[in-house]
């Protein structure tokens, strides 16, 4: 008997040291994830640049709608700040009422 809880004991000791090492493993995930970012490529291109391809690829479309230049604000903290201080990409919004 004294065995037996012995072994849970442990097991359950096990558990908990298995589940730390799951949360440590997702908080060094994300500080990975947030690195990458930061040293991503399109992280180098100038504000002006980033904004001007977001006005192309808005521009492209038939009509600018208000939820195109939103997607855009919530691809990353960069972008959104991009997006919000970018009064070209708010200028023109076709807003559909019908529904």
């Amino acid at each position: 008997l004294a065995l037996l809880e012995s072994i849970q004991s442990e097991l359950y000791a096990a558990k908990q040291h298995k589940n730390t090492l799951k949360s440590q493993k997702r908080i060094l995930s994300d500080e990975m994830d947030e690195i990458r970012a930061v040293l991503h490529p399109i992280r180098r291109l100038p504000v002006e640049t980033l904004r001007h391809i977001f006005e192309a690829t808005l521009e492209a479309s038939d009509k600018i709608e208000l939820w195109q230049a939103t997607q855009l604000s919530h691809v990353c903290q960069h972008w959104r700040a991009v997006v919000l201080n970018s009064p070209e990409l708010w200028s023109h919004i076709t807003v559909n009422f019908r529904k």
